[in-house]
């Protein structure tokens, strides 16, 4: 699915011409900066005139070599829902009427496939920072995992509020803490509904930096200039104006999990998200013995409803969706999504009395 973006061709024409926008203003953003201008420089700089070293290559090469497509042969699952016959209201001195139930049929893949690898593109890294034109996104990404944290925590407290029904191109918002505000607000929904008659579709406001999506997402355009936010505090609440960008996404309901994973990187907290109970102590070490998986998704499946399992599947699905889409490619995050989707699937398979359908040997205990 396409993200969309007014204007996006009219932005990268003219990016050359437009001046310096820093995406986060205050002290974390400039040490942030500052990271990187100096790695630019040293070690890590020069992407496009100075080859990296061969462990560096080759980490690269294998990253490349994981994100390629999975294959699409390994079949699906099939599982099939009854809804209950609904009972029509009666007087009691007659006989209730009933209807069919309705059987709907689900076919699930086995594996959920990854996209090719594409690196984000230099406009996008210079529409935040002119100075990352030539620094090696990889050395970029991993900056950005000691300052993600509290970049994360700074955007609870952001608060906005939409005083009309069309999306306007800023938004006023209050700070608490200015010191790494964030960058831009993005407007996400999903795509127009197949009807005769258009509805309307709801839009949810998230603040975000752009640092953070430039980094990771090789198919979204390049962001606006940024506001320009004080670098003290004037008040408790400093109110400022943010640029909007809008974002269509195949899965909106599901954008906070993933946009979160990029700030954190922690693999533990996405599961646990994506899931209908956390994760046992040390799952993602052990994960890599089949039984300790089977185990866990066994609970599962003989705790929740059906229909429950089935809800988080679909998130898991919808995450995996809106990854594809903005062309996310962090090892780690597919790792995490193919792992949650294999306890679901293997849940769903017990719930059905069908556990054989996800692991080989059942025991008859």
């Amino acid at each position: 699915m396409p993200v969309l973006r007014q204007h996006v061709q009219a932005r990268r024409a003219d990016a050359e011409n437009m001046p310096p926008a820093p995406a986060v203003k205050g002290v974390a953003a400039n040490r942030l900066r500052s990271s990187l201008h100096d790695a630019s420089r040293r070690r890590r700089g020069r992407a496009t005139n100075t080859p990296r070293n061969s462990k560096q290559l080759v980490e690269q090469a294998k990253r490349r070599d994981v994100m390629k497509p999975k294959s699409t042969s390994t079949g699906s699952l099939k599982f099939t829902i009854t809804s209950p016959p609904s009972t029509d209201v009666q007087m009691s001195d007659a006989a209730p009427s009933t209807s069919t139930p309705l059987t709907i049929p689900i076919s699930l893949p086995k594996e959920l496939a990854r996209p090719q690898f594409k690196e984000v593109p230099r406009e996008a890294l210079m529409a935040v920072n002119p100075e990352l034109a030539d620094t090696d996104p990889e050395y970029i990404r991993q900056v950005l995992e000691s300052h993600g944290p509290q970049m994360l925590a700074s955007l609870s407290n952001v608060k906005a509020t939409l005083t009309t029904n069309a999306l306007p191109s800023e938004i006023e918002v209050s700070l608490k803490d200015v010191q790494v505000a964030p960058s831009h607000m993005v407007a996400v929904f999903g795509p127009a509904p197949r009807t005769a008659v258009p509805k309307p579709r709801k839009v949810t406001l998230y603040p975000v930096h752009s640092f953070v999506l430039a980094a990771h997402c090789s198919n979204l355009p390049p962001f606006p200039p940024a506001a320009t936010i004080p670098s003290a505090p004037a008040s408790s609440d400093d109110k400022v104006r943010l640029p909007v960008r809008s974002l269509c996404l195949p899965s909106p309901e599901n954008y906070a999990p993933l946009a979160a994973y990029l700030y954190h990187k922690q693999t533990t907290t996405l599961l646990n998200a994506m899931l209908p109970s956390p994760v046992p102590h040390n799952f993602e070490i052990e994960q890599k013995h089949g039984a300790t998986v089977d185990s866990f998704a066994t609970r599962l499946g003989r705790t929740y409803t059906f229909e429950k399992l089935l809800l988080n599947t679909m998130m898991i699905h919808g995450l995996w969706q809106n990854a594809c889409a903005l062309g996310i490619h962090d090892q780690l995050l597919w790792d995490t999504i193919d792992l949650a989707w294999q306890v679901m699937l293997t849940a769903l398979a017990v719930s059905t009395g069908k556990p054989s359908l996800m692991i080989s040997s059942v025991s008859t205990d």
